[in-house]
């Protein structure tokens, strides 16, 4: 067998193991657009009991969990963002961090915007806990140090 007939092989090879059947296309559907449930919790000022937004523990019917996030009161200022996280912890050990700025999410909330969402992680097993946190900073002007006022996590689930 010559290269070419063995690469053209492989490659063969290899697409049959990557293609998804309609039935996964359609489940993997499914889990994308479906919730069903959410913990909600409002962010907290550190300084203030005033609130700013919320973080929410999302999960799907296939058992996938993700964090979003929600800022009240318009779109945040070059000098703002806030950022969210889903953490999966077992047997009390944290196993994963996502933020949304991970790769399959859709980055922290920056100038212009006023939501972000995480990757979704799996459940690992049935006593893998989940929790959503988040975090707002702003700065005093365009060069000055970020600073943590507002925060919000919420509760370990299952």
């Amino acid at each position: 067998m010559n290269i070419m007939a063995a690469v053209t092989l492989l490659i063969t090879a290899f697409s049959a193991l990557l293609a998804v059947p309609a039935s996964s296309a359609a489940a993997a559907a499914a889990c994308a657009t479906d919730i069903r449930s959410a913990q909600y919790v409002t962010y907290r000022g550190q300084a203030s009991d005033s609130s700013l937004g919320a973080v929410q523990l999302r999960e799907d019917n296939c058992g996938n969990y993700w964090a979003y996030v929600q800022i009240y009161g318009g779109a945040l200022t070059s000098n703002e963002y806030a950022q969210a996280w889903v953490s999966r912890w077992d047997n009390g050990v944290r196993t994963a961090i996502y933020s949304c700025d991970s790769p399959g999410g859709n980055g922290h909330v920056k100038a212009g915007e006023t939501t972000c969402v995480t990757p979704k992680i799996r459940s690992r097993n049935s006593s893998s806990l989940f929790i959503a946190s988040a975090h707002y900073y702003h700065r005093t002007s365009s060069t000055g140090p970020w600073i943590d006022e507002y925060w919000g996590q919420t509760p370990a689930v299952r």
